[in-house]
């Protein structure tokens, strides 16, 4: 199975909103703005993974550094209150590990 990151990115937004509750109608837009930010690193992380450069321990690692980022984007856009916003990401993120190891065959 192939990678798609455009498709992963609006499922990691999808996941973001579900998990965002009934905060998730302002976060929207500033949780597709902050992914597209960070579109290169998601999309480098993803190919080293499926290219077997790293294990999944070191995805494991830059998938938390790139949460981190996202955590910090929505907060400084101030769409949704702190809480929603570690469920936010830890939803998109694990949409992305997800499809990381489907494309990969890891599942």
């Amino acid at each position: 199975m192939s990678f798609d990151l455009q498709r992963t990115l609006e499922r990691m937004a999808q996941a973001a909103l579900k998990a965002a509750g009934k905060e998730s109608g302002r976060a929207t837009a500033a949780a597709r703005e902050v992914l597209e930010d960070q579109r290169q690193a998601l999309q480098a992380i993803a190919l080293a993974r499926l290219a077997n450069t790293i294990d999944d321990d070191e995805m494991r690692r830059q998938l938390d550094d790139e949460r981190l980022a996202f955590q910090a984007g929505l907060s400084m856009k101030k769409a949704i209150g702190k809480a929603a916003v570690q469920k936010a990401a830890n939803a998109a993120f694990e949409a992305l590990a997800k499809a990381i190891r489907e494309a990969a065959g890891i599942v």
